[in-house]
């Protein structure tokens, strides 16, 4: 069917709904609609699908290759009636194929308070993007099913998550050495971390000391998971996001961990 036309369900029949490769291309103007519109369509028309306590909606597409697909859906979900819509970024684990992107749509509050949103990932920081155990670890503290995590997707997500606190420990060194003449060193490729990621290195450079050694532990491990693992800021005073925060009784979540 069309999905920018109201969907041939009725309401409250479904206990869940996913998407693959399709979604994104709502994301875009049509000669008599507007993206926005075919948006408030199809979110609108999923979520009146959706019954009594549904479990969050997984719409797995392209949507970083189109400029602006993310701030489209997230603004539709608003006006639709979603709890929040979050970018998640994955790929097929152990091979070096492309990033899977992923719309995480929470369809009501969950029954436990806490941030309205899960955290971002460093390891994707330049999209925004969150990552299935920054997923799985909001999803079980709010009271909401988590994802189902294979124990050889979890390794391999533990895996990159110590990769880029060493390689963001490494750039912020590089960034801090100096010319014997005392001069700063330049970087020859890759950018100088801002005042945020410099100050996460600082935290992360004791804790990766250990890591990958035999004195690895999984208190370790999780500590430099939640270490890039950070809070979205909380929608400011006055929109659209923060009244439904206040109407839903949500703690407001914190500014973004430096």
């Amino acid at each position: 069917c069309d999905l920018a036309q109201p969907l041939p369900f009725r309401k409250s029949v479904f206990d869940v709904a996913y998407s693959v490769a399709t979604a994104h291309y709502l994301a875009q103007d049509t000669l008599h609609r507007t993206a926005g519109e075919r948006l408030d369509t199809f979110l609108g028309s999923v979520r009146q699908s959706l019954g009594p306590n549904p479990r969050p909606v997984a719409l797995q597409a392209f949507f970083t290759r189109e400029p602006k697909a993310v701030q489209l859906f997230q603004e539709a979900a608003e006006r639709t009636g979603w709890h929040c819509c979050v970018l998640v970024i994955d790929k097929a684990h152990g091979s070096s194929g492309a990033d899977r992107d992923y719309l995480y749509l929470v369809p009501e509050a969950p029954p436990k308070e806490g941030p309205r949103s899960p955290p971002l990932c460093e390891i994707y920081r330049d999209r925004a993007g969150s990552c299935a155990l920054a997923i799985e670890a909001w999803a079980t503290a709010r009271g909401l099913p988590p994802p189902a995590l294979t124990g050889s997707h979890r390794e391999w997500l533990i895996r990159e998550h110590g990769r880029c606190a060493k390689r963001l420990v490494r750039l912020q060194e590089r960034c801090t050495a100096v010319a014997a003449d005392g001069s700063p060193l330049s970087l020859d490729h890759g950018t100088r971390p801002d005042d945020s990621a410099a100050n996460l290195a600082e935290r992360l450079r004791p804790l990766i000391k250990d890591l990958g050694t035999l004195d690895t532990s999984v208190e370790l491990q999780q500590s430099i998971i939640g270490a890039l693992h950070w809070e979205r800021a909380a929608p400011a005073a006055g929109s659209a996001a923060a009244s439904a925060a206040a109407n839903a009784g949500d703690a407001p979540a914190a500014a973004a961990a430096g």
